[in-house]
């Protein structure tokens, strides 16, 4: 049978790394290679609607392109966040967006000059960023207003009124020093979703419980921390 403390430990040092791994993906490291993942120039806020520069419309639609005449391994999940948020580490900025609008469906289509509506397309918050520069609690980061729209959850979020997104941007609080930053939407190459929130709220769980009386080889739970799949047999 499995001690106590021994399930404690292992809990802690799950939930340690998935705190780890959760930090390391929610930034981006500046690429100055000739494939960049992050793009500041050409790219502008007006009301809720994205403008984009047509040559830099051209050159991230071109892995699209490329998608429809042959197999590409991986498309660019291009977002866009705002304001800049940075710190620098190892000589190079991270950025840190504290969310991220999803516009990868733009490159399905044709450029408008008149920009795209921000509040159609689907946003991920960055809740490693949020917590560590906004003092979110983490019981209160994991349940965000997310299903209202952008909007909604921007206001509630950070408790700021404003009638569009680039109000927004002059309105949010910024970080202090050694975080930099510019009132300016950027274009990023990044696709973070937090794939072990319920794997997270499984250990939390199991943690919570004050005794521990299926710490017995065959339970579904010890299964769960200790146990190895059994591999599947199939009559032929």
């Amino acid at each position: 049978m499995v001690e106590k403390l021994q399930i404690r430990e292992l809990l802690k040092a799950w939930l340690d790394y998935i705190q780890v791994e959760n930090l390391t993906n929610a930034k981006v490291e500046a690429d100055d290679s000739e494939q960049p993942n992050i793009w500041e120039s050409g790219v502008n806020l007006v009301g809720d609607k994205l403008l984009l520069d047509e040559s830099l419309f051209k050159e991230l639609k071109k892995p699209f392109k490329s998608s429809k005449k042959k197999v590409v391994s991986k498309l660019p999940s291009i977002a866009v966040a705002f304001p800049q948020l940075y710190v620098i580490e190892a000589n190079r900025r991270q950025f840190r967006p504290l969310f991220t609008i999803n516009i990868s469906p733009i490159l399905e289509g044709n450029y408008r000059t008149s920009g795209w509506d921000l509040t159609d397309y689907e946003f991920q918050p960055v809740i490693p960023n949020l917590m560590e520069w906004y003092g979110l609690e983490e019981e209160a980061a994991e349940s965000l207003v997310t299903r209202e729209g952008l909007k909604v959850f921007l206001e509630t979020t950070f408790n700021r009124p404003f009638k569009t997104l680039q109000d927004f941007m002059g309105l949010i609080e910024l970080p202090p020093f050694p975080v930099r930053s510019k009132l300016l939407p950027y274009l990023l190459d990044f696709d973070y979703v937090p794939f072990n929130l319920n794997l997270k709220k499984d250990f939390q769980k199991i943690r919570s419980e004050s005794n521990s009386h299926w710490a017995v080889p065959g339970h579904p739970a010890y299964e769960y921390l200790f146990g190895e799949p059994i591999a599947p047999q199939h009559d032929v």
